[in-house]
């Protein structure tokens, strides 16, 4: 693990963030451990931040002892540690000299890449603000391009969080748009591709931190495993985890997703099982599972079913004609 503590923000404007606070001490961890497994037939892929504990777990602990570190050591008191909530973390990274912001947004430290896991605390006396980051990404657009939907802006900087892939796998709670579901490949839970391609993730140097394993069980999970599990046991499975925001129906939605992008047809029995699953969103998406698996035996019985969304996805396998 790597903690670059040492470095902090630029001045805060104390209405933004906290009534009362001077400066904000910035963190970053690296993350990542080693080379990421290939997901096989009826496998999916989960993001490396996913693999180990629940981050916001992990950082928060490390914060607060940092938060005494800094009242013990600075004379400082301390008003919140942050790992998530009213700070947008990266901006003040960068103004704390711990990287730049690349083309894909996340946040790229020269020693480290941009596997990182971004922390504050909020204290309440001034300590010397460190230079911000030069930009070193240059004219590279390997990231803009290698994003297979689209959702990086090379121009901009931006990414269009409904095209991002961890936007459509994690956070979208409806359908995934049909213009979108081949982009996602393999992928059940968040994306790396674009950090997987970034050359400067090609030599930095592997962590060691217990909480986030070289592999862990969570890399990889298998599509029939999210599939026959209901809500409630998916939840319960992956408490602890990251991968719980998503657990549920999400879960089986990406499941049902990667499953069709690998023409997985030795799943068909359970896709039609899914049919009269009480979401809908699972009913269209199986629809469109065994559509793209060659199965549309059982699909027709859906053309009347109540929810508009479903009706559209039998339509778009089979046609408008009965």
């Amino acid at each position: 693990m790597a903690w670059l503590a040492d470095r902090m923000a630029e001045r805060l404007d104390p209405v933004s963030v906290m009534p009362g606070a001077k400066s904000l001490m910035m963190v970053a961890v690296n993350y990542v451990r080693g080379p990421a497994p290939a997901a096989g037939a009826g496998q999916g892929s989960v993001a490396r931040y996913a693999w180990g504990r629940d981050y916001h777990n992990v950082i928060l602990k490390r914060l607060r002892k940092l938060q005494k570190f800094a009242e013990r050591e600075l004379g400082l008191k301390n008003y919140r540690s942050i790992d998530h909530g009213p700070v947008l973390e990266r901006p003040y990274a960068e103004q704390a000299g711990l990287g730049w912001a690349g083309r894909h947004t996340l946040l790229i430290n020269p020693e480290l890449g941009s596997w990182l896991l971004l922390g504050a605390v909020l204290l309440d006396g001034e300590l010397d603000y460190s230079a911000p980051a030069s930009d070193a990404c240059g004219t590279c657009r390997i990231c803009v391009e290698a994003c297979p939907t689209d959702a990086i802006s090379l121009e901009r900087r931006e990414v269009d969080a409904r095209r991002c892939i961890s936007y459509l796998t994690i956070e979208n709670r409806g359908p995934v748009p049909h213009e979108f579901r081949s982009g996602i490949g393999n992928w059940v839970f968040g994306c790396d591709i674009c950090q997987e391609v970034c050359p400067h993730n090609v030599k930095i140097p592997a962590g060691s931190d217990p909480a986030y394993p070289e592999q862990d069980v969570n890399a990889i999970l298998g599509i029939e495993s999210l599939l026959v599990q209901d809500t409630g046991a998916l939840k319960q499975r992956f408490v602890g985890s990251p991968i719980a925001r998503a657990a549920g129906a999400n879960l089986r939605r990406n499941a049902l997703v990667v499953a069709g992008n690998q023409k997985l047809d030795s799943l068909a029995p359970l896709y039609r099982g899914l049919l009269d699953d009480p979401d809908p969103v699972i009913r269209g998406h199986a629809v469109w599972t065994l559509g793209e698996v060659g199965c549309r035996a059982d699909i027709e019985k859906l053309r009347s079913d109540p929810d508009p969304s479903v009706r559209a996805e039998v339509e778009a396998v089979l046609g408008s004609t009965p």
